[in-house]
């Protein structure tokens, strides 16, 4: 049988107390003098075999209002939650006051006495140094408990029981066992919490440092765009380049034809088929007066002329020039 609560609902100085014990492992409750955690021990005893009918642990709740409860899980897994009361009929209940049997409770405790049961699960040291002393003077029901378990088969093969469960739980060294394993996840689980956790200064570092690196992309971003823009010139200065190349060349040309004189005028474009319409025109014109003028060398060539008048053509003309003439 395992207890996994313990209520003190009214006894002795609680009230509406519970005590929960379900975890596995071994429970320890402290406190200071005069806590209540001998009255909590001696509980167990009332609560399992009666209140005592002249109790002394009275003096906050009246006799007929003390309560104690539990919820307890036996051998085969069953668990039980029941209601001690101070009272004759139907002291053991349900929580919803349906009576129980005290049968009940007898097969969860094995048939223990309540002697035994006090001797062994709620000894005081009161009750410990008592049994030793009846031990010594070879007697006493505190001492014959204490030696039963020590020599009670039923005790022994409890234990061993026990044990064998506490070993399918539990091993010093484990790795397989139960709590070995859970011992171990919950190590992880700490380790892996414990490493996700981020101090207040190391957020503000962590900050500061994110703010600064973003700041330095930006600045990383700005000059990107800056030489993208600036390869994007560069590419169309080469693109141009040829152009530009011929363009010099040109206007060397310019240079070297106005340095040997005027240029044309501006309406040449316009003027230059009309020039040239004009030019061969007056080349026919001068072909036709050189052939014009070639057949009368030949006319001229074949007129003979008589040498005596080509001698007197001075006197002749100036014959002509005279004032008396006529």
């Amino acid at each position: 049988m395992r207890l996994e609560r313990l209520d003190l609902l009214a006894f002795g100085p609680f009230t509406d107390l519970s005590l929960p014990l379900g975890a596995p492992g071994v429970h320890i409750v402290c406190g200071p003098n005069e806590a209540g955690k001998s009255t909590a021990l001696y509980a167990l005893n009332q609560l399992f075999y009666g209140i005592d009918t002249r109790t002394v642990h009275d003096f906050v709740h009246d006799r007929r209002d003390m309560r104690l409860g539990a919820v307890v899980r036996g051998d085969d897994g069953t668990v039980v939650e029941f209601v001690r009361r101070k009272r004759a009929k139907n002291p053991l209940t349900a929580p919803d006051e349906t009576p129980l049997d005290e049968s009940v409770l007898s097969r969860l405790l094995g048939g223990v006495s309540r002697d035994t049961f006090s001797a062994m699960f709620a000894l005081t040291l009161e009750g410990l140094h008592r049994g030793g002393d009846e031990l010594l003077a070879g007697g006493g029901e505190v001492g014959e408990a204490l030696l039963s378990a020590r020599s009670d088969r039923a005790l022994g093969a409890l234990l061993s029981k026990l044990e064998e469960q506490r070993d399918e739980l539990f091993r010093p060294r484990g790795q397989q066992r139960v709590i070995n394993r859970e011992l171990r996840e919950y190590a992880d689980l700490e380790r892996t919490t414990k490493n996700a956790q981020l101090l207040a200064r190391d957020y503000e570092q962590k900050v500061a440092v994110l703010e600064e690196r973003q700041q330095r992309e930006q600045e990383l971003r700005d000059r990107l765009k800056d030489l993208r823009a600036q390869r994007s010139r560069t590419a169309a200065l080469h693109q141009a380049l040829p152009s530009l190349h011929a363009r010099a060349q040109q206007l060397r040309r310019i240079a070297e034809l106005e340095a040997e004189g005027p240029l044309a005028p501006a309406d040449f474009a316009d003027r230059f088929p009309r020039l040239e319409e004009q030019s061969r025109t007056a080349r026919e014109t001068l072909a036709e007066s050189e052939a014009a003028l070639a057949a009368k060398q030949e006319e001229l060539d074949r007129v003979a002329v008589d040498r005596r008048l080509l001698d007197a053509a001075a006197a002749v003309e100036e014959l002509s020039r005279s004032p008396g003439r006529g």
